[in-house]
């Protein structure tokens, strides 16, 4: 499995406010997508 694109996006909580959040995306070649509260983080 191979990682296609990876990076810092911004990602609207389920909350009542809708708060957005700075998370670390990571897509691979099976077209997963996986995202981080850090880039060293573990997947959400």
């Amino acid at each position: 499995v191979q990682t296609i694109r990876q990076g810092y996006l911004s990602k609207r909580s389920s909350n009542l406010r809708g708060d957005w959040k700075r998370r670390f995306f990571v897509l691979d070649s099976r077209g997963m997508l996986y995202y981080y509260r850090t880039q060293c983080g573990r997947p959400s």
